[in-house]
């Protein structure tokens, strides 16, 4: 199912959407490999499946090309998923992509993560991300959540990872790709102290995008 799936994905970006740079992987394989399972595999991990169990809605920021979003959505069909980006050009891309492959339980939209509050149980996604420590800064967050970021080897000599007031790293998975460079998932959960606090009314309540 994947290896069809990656293959007419990568079909779509190089016949409709090849000057938006949406991947710069031009083999069937090495897309397979670095895009699709790259996306996928994190959640065979039971830290990590465990706990998307218990949310409500997968929220994927900075999809990009569509991932992990769109893999990620194939194979849990029953889930309910949410994407945002900046580039309003990426976002109708995917939007055409996802309903091409007809994966019908994503909804993608035109919006930075600080203007959205999270008022679901949500398994937030981060792939191809800068300092773990600025994203997680950057979410309202007003629910239970978990945040995945999918960082590569060296990220211990690239930045302190140390979670801000009021996260906790709860685990650490090491990724194995054949004939790719390894793959670690870092798997975050927000720490309630109390009352959640209150957040501007301008901004977009995760619930209404669904």
């Amino acid at each position: 199912m994947l290896k069809k799936f990656s293959r007419e994905y990568l079909d779509i970006i190089n016949s409709e959407f090849l000057g938006l740079n949406l991947t710069r992987i031009e083999s069937y394989d090495d897309f397979y490999l670095k895009q699709v399972l790259d996306s996928t595999l994190p959640f065979e991990c039971m830290s990590i499946s465990d706990s998307l169990d218990q949310c409500q809605v997968v929220l994927d920021i900075g999809f990009g090309g569509g991932f992990p979003l769109l893999p990620l959505a194939l194979i849990n069909p029953e889930q309910s998923f949410i994407g945002l980006e900046a580039r309003e050009k990426k976002v109708k891309a995917v939007r055409s992509i996802a309903s091409k492959l007809n994966i019908l339980n994503v909804s993608v939209h035109h919006l930075r993560s600080e203007g959205v509050l999270i008022d679901l149980p949500t398994m937030i996604t981060f792939k191809a991300v800068g300092m773990v420590t600025t994203c997680l800064k950057l979410l309202n967050v007003a629910a239970p959540c978990f945040v995945l970021c999918y960082k590569g080897p060296n990220y211990h000599q690239e930045e302190q990872y140390d979670a801000p007031n009021g996260w906790k790293l709860i685990a650490e998975e090491s990724i194995e790709l054949p004939g790719v460079e390894g793959r670690v998932a870092l798997l975050y959960e927000n720490v309630p102290r109390g009352t959640f606090k209150k957040y501007n009314k301008k901004l977009v309540k995760l619930s209404e995008l669904i």
